[in-house]
């Protein structure tokens, strides 16, 4: 079934659903809720976060980097689901009025290098899809069309157009790195969220999975990824997200999730998480165990039923109301299936015991965003 998606996606028929519906329901939201007032103080942090960003005005956009001004219109649509704050509604509405005013999303520094669609369109394009969709019943379906309309000019037909031949570097069946999977899942997540005012929600749902589906096909058998634990896990959460709406609205019928990798893969994370609660930062990721990276082992814990990438999420939990959407609260933690691990295309292995905790890193030079550090080492004790 994995291998047939894109066509079934092409002439699956695909019935709408009400929103929120992305990533879960408005069955869901009091749960979510719930969750988040068992956390002390999460609600009044949320809701302060909420505050700061809405000190600026919601049609006010970053025109070189609209994806920053996107992340926290998601972010205060978040904060209106957990908090039911209505003050939100406005601010959240002339944020995508903002963004939709743009003339293009294309990165200023992508031009050139793209022909007519980068992955900051798609990234931008599906921060639009998720604030409409977390507002629900807050945004007027009279509305929707405006929507719509933006999107398509500003990512749905930029994205088939660059999937076309000749094709984007990214979309590329040579190419496999962190923008295909990036993009593709990002553009599937918003066309997830307007399926059935899209005439060509079939055609461009296709292409976005087959994309995904490729980098999923090239996870090596362990579950790494060349490009480091960061550029693996925080882009693999646009592929995952995709996949989640995607078997949402088809009812459960198509479930990228399905794929082998995602029994594995979880592991890079988990092993390369230090006792200390930071991340074995070779190449140039990130050292700090980041929300994004929360949201995707949550999910992908929750997929696979691994206790023990349960308990790495879990240690380190995300404010955030995807993290919440995804926690299991029925899977148990484990330990570490093992304390050495070795990934042989990456080029890195770790071992631990107790407080202690090494990394060693060899692999190819020609990694994306590798730093030549080959051969170099980490220790974290006590």
């Amino acid at each position: 079934m994995i291998d047939g998606i894109p066509d079934v996606l092409r002439t699956m028929p695909l019935v709408p659903l009400p929103h929120p519906r992305l990533l879960f329901g408005p069955e869901d939201i009091a749960t979510l809720r719930q969750r988040a007032a068992e956390r002390p103080g999460m609600l009044a942090r949320v809701h302060c976060r909420a505050a700061e960003l809405m000190a600026t005005p919601g049609q006010q956009v970053d025109a070189l980097q609209p994806y920053r001004s996107g992340a926290e219109g998601v972010t205060v649509a978040q904060a209106y689901v957990l908090t039911g704050d209505e003050a939100s509604i406005a601010w959240v509405k002339a944020r995508v009025d903002g963004l939709l005013a743009m003339e293009t999303w294309l990165s200023p520094v992508h031009v050139g290098v793209c022909r007519v669609c980068d992955h900051v369109m798609a990234n931008v394009g599906a921060q639009v899809a998720q604030m409409v969709d977390l507002l629900g019943d807050a945004w007027p379906s009279s509305e929707t069309g405006a929507v719509v309309g933006g999107l398509r000019r500003l990512l749905f037909e930029p994205f088939l157009a660059g999937t076309t031949d000749p094709v984007e570097f990214w979309f590329s069946p040579s190419y496999l790195h962190n923008w295909k999977i990036m993009t593709c899942g990002e553009t599937g997540l918003a066309a997830c969220a307007f399926a059935e005012h899209l005439p060509d929600a079939g055609e461009i749902l296709a292409r976005a999975s087959d994309g995904v589906l490729q980098i999923l096909d090239a996870v090596p058998p362990e579950g790494d990824w060349p490009e480091g634990v960061g550029y693996w896990s925080a882009t693999l959460r646009f592929g995952l997200q995709h996949a989640r709406a995607l078997h949402r609205l088809t009812g459960g019928a198509v479930d990228l999730l399905e794929h082998p990798a995602m029994r594995t893969t979880g592991d890079f994370l988990t092993l390369c998480t230090t006792p200390g609660g930071a991340v074995y930062n070779f190449s140039d990721c990130d050292p700090e165990f980041t929300d994004a990276l929360s949201e995707v082992l949550a999910l992908l814990s929750s997929t696979a039923g691994r206790g023990d990438w349960m308990a790495v999420a879990r240690a380190h939990p995300a404010e955030t109301l995807p993290y919440l959407a995804y926690m299991d609260t029925a899977l148990a933690d484990a330990p570490p299936a093992r304390g050495v691990a070795a990934f042989p295309a990456t080029g890195v292995a770790t071992m631990r015991a107790g407080a202690t905790f090494v990394g060693l890193r060899s692999g190819s030079p020609m990694a994306g965003h590798s730093h030549l550090d080959a051969n170099s080492f980490f220790i974290e004790a006590g």
